[in-house]
């Protein structure tokens, strides 16, 4: 027989699931109609976009890739989002858009067993990343690979998170898929991959050297019957079938020769760029990019600065500090899973082969650092600790994205103006 209070917390949590999944949907739908205000402004191709978008065309037609030195299925998702809203701006941008939503969902995920009110606490600082807001509105490859990289994560964590077997092989097969997808939009997502697997095998390792009670991050009973070998496997066939289908949908059958070709031409990337950057440049904000900076008459300007917010990459940097000291003492899985993931996208570059390297190459490693940002801040919103310091945070950043939102989104500003406003050091420009 079921008792009155087993009934009030079944209702409870049936009560605490249905708020859950109405914020995401709000911060999805949210997101979106940010992303969409003022889009069709950007009326020219910005950035990258003008390899990208010809390129999708170009698949449109039938034709070979014109840049075949990327991996092809990020220029496939262009095209596709060309073919459902048109070879218009807002056509080359809708599938950027929604991949950024996406990817604030699949962020949100990962705190899922977070309080309600942290996990929009972190929703909230999502929005105010000028990262993300960038790369939603434009038709580059990053904002592809990225929300996939993110929900593999998502796939991945879930295998941590339930108790059935088969879930647990089903979630990981799903995550191979999504890292392998990742990999067929841009090579750097392998990195990802390889991140997942040595986590993999380090709690396989500390499981047996640390007593898993009190020890949740290394806790093996997760990943019991979990098999490596089911998550490569899985990884190189959905990467492959990624990589070959576009090629194969234009009736390209030598797939081998693409990727040799595509392997020899990233080796050919010019030597050197007017926005090259080291990438301890990266987090210090030293070589940001105008993505965009056109006069359009009547002495007014386009821009689109690809700066991130500053509240965010300084607050974001001491937070990854603080984590890294003090995720041991709290046995935080989801501070671990920041802590890799952060590190892995950000050093890989030591040891990358290449010459000319940008600051949005940041990108991956910023997703993860806001998420520590967001997730250390809100753990002052707990019942017994409500402090006004994380809402201070909040609304300093959310000041900061509107005071650079003129040159995130490209709208009109008067000619030169943002040599006062935005471009604070010589460097910005």
């Amino acid at each position: 027989m079921i008792t009155e209070p087993q009934v009030n917390a079944r209702n409870n949590d049936q009560s605490l699931s249905s708020a859950r999944l109405a914020t995401l949907v709000s911060f999805f739908v949210g997101s979106l109609i940010l992303y969409l205000i003022a889009t069709i402004k950007l009326d020219q191709l910005v950035f990258d976009e003008a390899h990208y978008v010809p390129a999708a065309q170009a698949m449109i037609d039938g034709n070979s890739n014109p840049i075949p030195e990327h991996p092809p299925l990020g220029i496939m998702l262009i095209a596709l989002s060309m073919l459902v809203a048109g070879d218009t701006p807002f056509g080359w941008r809708l599938g950027s858009m929604l991949a950024g939503s996406w990817l604030i969902v699949g962020l949100l995920l990962l705190c899922w067993q977070l309080p309600l009110r942290r996990i929009v606490y972190v929703g909230c600082l999502l929005l105010t990343s000028h990262f993300i807001y960038i790369h939603a509105r434009i038709a580059m490859l990053d904002i592809y690979m990225c929300a996939l990289l993110v929900w593999a994560l998502v796939a991945l964590n879930g295998c941590f998170l339930t108790d059935k077997l088969q879930h647990k092989q089903w979630l990981l097969l799903l995550s191979a898929l999504l890292w392998g997808l990742a990999t067929a939009v841009k090579w750097v997502a392998v990195v990802g991959f390889v991140i997942a697997v040595l986590h993999l095998v380090v709690i396989k390792v500390a499981s047996k050297r640390f007593s898993s009670v009190g020890n949740r991050w290394c806790d093996d009973s997760y990943l019991q019957n979990i098999s490596l070998l089911l998550a490569v496997s899985g990884y190189l066939s959905f990467f492959i079938l990624g990589y070959s289908l576009p090629y194969l949908l234009l009736g390209q059958w030598n797939v081998i020769d693409a990727v040799v070709e595509a392997w020899q031409l990233q080796h050919r990337v010019p030597a050197s760029h007017n926005y090259h950057s080291e990438m301890w440049n990266w987090p210090l904000l030293l070589r940001p990019i105008w993505y965009e900076y056109r006069q359009i008459g009547d002495g007014l300007v386009r821009g689109v600065f690809c700066l991130g917010n500053p509240v965010i990459m300084f607050g974001g940097l001491l937070s990854i500090l603080w984590s890294l000291c003090n995720w041991w003492q709290q046995q935080s899985r989801l501070l671990f899973l920041i802590l890799i993931y952060y590190s892995g996208f950000y050093l890989c570059w030591t040891v990358v082969s290449r010459e000319a390297s940008f600051h949005y190459y940041y990108f991956p490693s910023v997703l993860f650092m806001t998420l520590s940002l967001g997730v250390n801040l809100s753990a002052m919103l707990t019942n017994n600790r409500r402090s006004i310091y994380p809402w201070l945070v909040l609304a300093i950043a959310a000041i900061f994205f509107l005071y650079f939102y003129p040159v995130l989104s490209g709208i009109a500003f008067p000619l030169n103006e943002h040599l006062r406003l935005w471009s604070w050091f010589q460097v910005w420009i």
